[in-house]
């Protein structure tokens, strides 16, 4: 489970209207589904805002669709960890 939280956290493209207020009082600004995942993060990670700030995203290409993937770099405990694409991809190489 933690691994799921890291992932939703870290490779959110949310923005939000405002950080120096509570996670539950902020507007999330994101797609449904980004929004939805960085709800569903926030109520088990104590602090979503510091969890940003540890793991710094180092470099992004984002999702799309014609090519079917992205890439998340972050920096984590002196390693960078790499996450890109989807099954369908996956699966056509």
């Amino acid at each position: 489970m933690e691994e799921v939280l890291s992932i939703a956290v870290l490779n959110s493209r949310v923005k939000f209207n405002r950080t120096d207020v509570p996670f539950s009082e902020r507007k999330i600004l994101g797609d449904a589904t980004e929004t939805g995942l960085a709800k569903f993060a926030a109520r088990f990670v104590d602090d979503y805002d510091k969890a940003l700030e540890r793991h710094p995203k180092v470099f992004e290409i984002p999702f799309n669709a014609t090519n079917k993937w992205a890439l998340v770099v972050v920096c984590f405990r002196l390693h960078v960890l790499i996450h890109g694409g989807t099954d369908e991809f996956h699966n056509d190489r």
